[in-house]
């Protein structure tokens, strides 16, 4: 790979790296691989003895390097004309509308939905309510006393009623027997006889009797008393079990309240949702209706650009088509010229050596008694290989004095080679031959036994 270094030896060495304008040197300078190729197809192109296919080879490579690699430049793609002095830059954009870059007017509204949905935040409608039972602990104290209860034993003398009783009874007792002792005591003037201790022991035994039988009355109303604190707690249980579900009737209220608001709040929360959604939507559908305008205006407008490319390309090729066919037609024409002029010589050394040969012939001819047709050359020639391409065909086949010359093909080569021999002459070609009759130095007729062309000496 060649350093531009390496290129700008080379292009100071070359005769004609003075040639080089500033967009071929700038392909150097960014390739110089490119520079090197340049300069030796501009010395293809001006070395010595160049044709004019070879010119155009040479111009041709380069303007190839030039129009796809001249964007390497600042200079863009170009050609450089015929012999590449020129600068004719080719188009690669045209200015047209829309910019190449789509602004969406939409842009402002998206950006705005867009923020407001990834901020719209979670949904809170706030705590529901909890239910917190005021009576948890005294139903489970009356359900523990309940359930707790000692079986029912009755101990009088725990009883108060016994022990009231007990002392009423007594009392009385006592009061029985002073009054019995008392009455006795005056009817027996004073003195206390057995009988009176009986009778005052009588009258204590009546309230001690008394105060015995009160006792299964104080069982009773011991016992009334336990089953009425045991249905008492029951009751006061039953009624504070129904003042708690009152209570949590109402908390049941109050939460399907709590719900259904929410579930409205949420439903308004999900609506102003979709509300930005359907906003952003509707953004988005004229952006993309709008971008999809703008695309279409953008392909109309690359489709117009590429067309205007393709034919300013298709102009220059054309161009250089008419250039091409004119170097082939010049070329063309410059080999006619020296082919004109090679026949012209070598019919002119022909011409000579016939004329050397006329004269040995003529003057041998004088002793060969009269000269017969032996003393002249003689050459046989297939009628059906004279023919010959020339301008003056008509007159080669009148000088043939009407053989029948109309169907026939190139004269053989080796039948020309023959006739020089007999002319004495080096070499001969078809071309020659005909041109000889035509000049009237040969005369040709058909032999009728061999159906050959005999061409003669005139």
């Amino acid at each position: 790979m060649a350093t531009f270094t390496d290129f700008e030896t080379a292009r100071s060495a070359s005769a004609y790296g003075n040639q080089f304008s500033a967009q071929d040197l700038a392909i150097a300078q960014s390739n110089p691989d490119l520079g090197m190729a340049l300069l030796q197809n501009k010395e293809a192109w001006n070395a010595p003895g160049a044709t004019i296919e070879q010119k155009a080879l040479a111009n041709q490579a380069n303007e190839g390097i030039r129009s796809q690699f001249g964007n390497l430049t600042s200079f863009g793609n170009y050609t450089g004309g015929t012999d590449g002095s020129l600068y004719n830059p080719l188009p690669t954009s045209i200015s047209a509308s829309p910019s190449s870059s789509y602004t969406s007017p939409y842009q402002t509204g998206i950006s705005n939905m867009l923020g407001k949905m990834e901020n719209y935040g979670a949904f809170d409608y706030g705590p529901a309510p909890v239910y917190n039972s005021q009576y948890t602990a005294q139903i489970a104290d009356l359900l523990g006393q309940i359930q707790n209860r000692q079986a029912f034993s009755y101990d009088k003398n725990t009883d108060p009623n016994w022990s009231a009783y007990a002392k009423q009874y007594r009392r009385e007792g006592d009061r029985a027997t002073r009054d019995v002792l008392a009455a006795q005591a005056a009817l027996s003037g004073g003195l206390t006889s057995s009988a009176a201790m009986t009778a005052a022991t009588q009258a204590g035994d009546y309230y001690a009797g008394q105060l015995a039988d009160k006792l299964p009355e104080l069982y009773q109303q011991a016992y009334g008393r336990y089953t009425d604190d045991y249905q008492m707690k029951r009751q006061a249980l039953a009624d504070t079990h129904t003042q708690e579900q009152s209570d949590y009737s109402k908390y049941l209220t109050d939460l399907g309240q709590y719900n259904t608001d929410r579930n409205f709040s949420y439903t308004d929360y999900l609506n102003q949702y979709d509300m930005l959604g359907n906003t952003l939507g509707a953004y988005q559908s004229a952006d993309n209706s709008a971008f999809s305008q703008y695309s279409n205006q953008r392909d109309h407008v690359a489709q117009q650009a590429q067309q205007a490319i393709a034919n300013a390309f298709n102009n220059m090729q054309y161009g250089d088509a008419q250039k091409q066919q004119s170097w082939s037609n010049a070329f063309a024409e410059q080999q006619y010229a020296d082919s004109q002029k090679q026949l012209s010589f070598e019919n002119e050394i022909a011409m000579q050596q016939l004329q050397m040969a006329l004269a040995r012939a003529n003057g041998s001819g004088g002793g060969s008694g009269g000269g017969t047709k032996n003393s002249a050359a003689e050459y046989l020639i297939d009628p059906g290989m004279v023919n010959y391409q020339y301008p003056n065909i008509g007159g080669m086949n009148a000088g043939l004095a009407g053989t029948n010359l109309a169907a026939a093909q190139d004269i053989d080569v080796q039948s020309a080679k023959e006739a020089a021999a007999i002319l004495g002459i080096e070499t001969i070609s078809p071309a020659q031959v005909i041109q000889m009759i035509e000049d009237g130095i040969l005369t040709g007729s058909v032999d009728p036994k061999t159906s050959k062309i005999v061409v003669s000496v005139r």
